[in-house]
């Protein structure tokens, strides 16, 4: 899902098979609505925190 519907992997020409695992250092916030409400790099302790008052601004929104 992360490749093919919010094309968080960066294309440096390698073919990747669906079945390797991706990973980074980023963590793609997504609404309810399927709808991405943020990126943010998980080294970095003030994304982090963004990340965290993101997630309780969409909970408070339910």
């Amino acid at each position: 899902m992360g490749r093919k519907e919010y094309f968080v992997e960066e294309d440096l020409g390698i073919e990747r098979d669906l079945d390797e695992f991706l990973h980074t250092e980023n963590f793609i916030l997504i609404d309810k609505n399927k709808h991405i409400r943020g990126i943010y790099n998980g080294l970095n302790k003030a994304s982090i925190e963004n990340l965290i008052s993101d997630i309780k601004t969409l909970q408070n929104d339910f």
